[in-house]
């Protein structure tokens, strides 16, 4: 929970200093991780994306030695944090992290941008409205009263959100604010005039492709009347056409997850871009989920041999998280 993650956060030494606003900001893009015993956290050579504090659990940091052994470096336990130095020096991480017993990991991305924290945000706020409609139907079953599914709960569920994301009052942050204003207060019409019920929100999956295991998680899953599923991503970005999505891999990995790790099968995959309120479906025959079976396949190949050869692009390098290691940036 927020309020749970913000005292740990605030009980370990290396943020016993930081403001609690700062502290709530931190704690809207943090991500807990569930490790099992001897999972990386991250390896030798990775990009530093992520500043990591241990929760529960044991986490070791070694290296591989010339003569094959690892040499083990620290053993950290609750609150230890670990992986901070490279991210703030902006290089790959010197050594290696490994859960040693089944572990939990508090992850804190590198330079979070507005765009990040609003979506993050919005996210937030949409899966726990729904979770309150679920239990406000619940409710009215057994005859008990509970609050959830207005406009007023879903306008009072993005206030408490803003705040904990630690968003201030300059102008971009402003205009943001009212954008996401307008957003929900149409997302909450289209949605109380839907016949569809949302039962499932950021819904983990993992099945193989050939070696390689795929995980995921899908934002929302729609049951609809005729008891067909769709599975919908939430976008906060700029609306895409069907035809510039007709090579997309993403939802057909969900659709492939869906069947492999849940057993189900769906009508539906669609993008849902809430500050428009645009719904863009992508559909694919089973001849194209084996394009993409394909697609992933490279893809991993390509990672396991570090293929990782850059697509430059203005609109989207100054933005990239990974601009700091790039080669292309470097021209």
């Amino acid at each position: 929970m927020p309020d749970e993650l913000a005292a740990f956060l605030s009980a370990s030494p290396v943020f016993a200093a930081v403001p609690r606003r700062e502290i709530q900001a931190l704690v809207a893009v943090a991500r807990e991780q569930r490790y099992a015993a001897r999972e990386y956290v991250f390896e030798e050579g990775d990009p530093a994306a992520w500043f990591c504090v241990v929760r529960t659990g044991r986490v070791r940091i070694f290296r591989h030695s010339r003569s094959g052994k690892d040499v083990v470096l620290e053993l950290l336990g609750p609150g230890e944090p670990f992986g901070g130095v490279a991210v703030i020096e902006r290089r790959p991480y010197p050594a290696s992290a490994q859960a040693t017993e089944p572990s939990v990991v508090v992850r804190i991305p590198q330079e979070p941008t507005i765009h990040q924290r609003f979506g993050i945000v919005l996210h937030q706020v949409l899966e726990r409205y729904h979770g309150q409609k679920g239990e406000h139907r619940s409710a009215a079953r057994t005859g008990r009263i509970a609050h959830g599914g207005s406009l007023d709960s879903l306008m009072e569920l993005f206030h408490v959100s803003w705040r904990r994301a630690g968003f201030g009052d300059s102008d971009d942050e402003l205009q943001f604010r009212e954008r996401a204003v307008q957003a929900l207060r149409s997302y909450w019409e289209r949605d109380r005039e839907s016949g569809s019920e949302a039962v499932w929100f950021e819904r983990s999956f993992a099945f193989k492709i050939g070696p390689h295991l795929l995980r995921g998680r899908v934002d929302r899953v729609d049951r609809h009347p005729d008891g067909t599923f769709e599975l919908i991503d939430y976008k906060t970005g700029r609306a895409k056409t069907e035809q510039e999505l007709r090579e997309d891999v993403q939802l057909s990995v969900y659709q492939m997850g869906a069947r492999e790790s849940w057993g189900i099968e769906t009508s539906a995959q669609s993008y849902f871009y809430v500050l428009t309120g645009e719904k863009v479906p992508v559909a694919h025959s089973e001849e194209e989920l084996e394009r993409v079976r394909s697609t992933v396949t490279e893809i991993a190949a390509g990672i396991l041999k570090q293929r990782f050869e850059p697509t430059p692009s203005p609109d989207v390098c100054r933005f990239c998280d990974y601009r700091i290691i790039c080669p292309a940036a470097e021209k």
